[in-house]
């Protein structure tokens, strides 16, 4: 969330993995999500001109996404409805490059599991301006910093 000549800019996040190697009668022991800090965003768009990496308070929300969604065609306007049950709260950055490692969303997973998987929303607890997460993306160049889901069955 940030302005950008005088514009505000909220921004959202979604991820979806493919889930279809679970079993559905699977136990999950565990769900873990890596998400790394981003340079390249620094680097690339204008409205991070003269951040060092994440600013503000920057505590965000992880939450399961309710209907279906594509990157090619998501807007603000078609973004999909959002559950706040086991929604997981991150607590803001304390460094501006900071990674957000091993982050609990089995109770998230488990209610994709019992439904349908639309994926996830990231987004800022308070939307108002003057904060930024900077975080990698699927199309992330180096592979080893791209979203990361780990998951425990059995």
């Amino acid at each position: 969330m940030w302005t950008y000549s005088g514009n505000i800019n909220i921004k959202r996040a979604y991820l979806k993995f493919d889930l279809s190697g679970i079993p559905s009668s699977a136990a999950i022991d565990s769900a873990h999500l890596d998400l790394f800090y981003s340079q390249e965003l620094i680097n690339t768009y204008p409205y991070f001109s003269g951040q060092t990496g994440h600013s503000g308070e920057n505590t965000f929300l992880i939450k399961r996404a309710l209907s279906n969604w594509s990157e090619s065609t998501l807007t603000w306007n078609s973004k999909p409805s959002t559950s706040e049950i086991n929604s997981v709260t991150i607590t803001a950055s304390s460094i501006p490059t900071q990674n957000f490692l091993k982050i609990n969303v089995k109770n998230i997973l488990m209610d994709i599991m019992a439904s349908t998987n639309y994926g996830f929303e990231i987004r800022m607890l308070d939307e108002s301006i003057y904060k930024s997460l900077c975080l990698t993306s699927s199309e992330e160049v180096n592979s080893l910093i791209r979203p990361k889901l780990t998951i425990y069955y059995h």
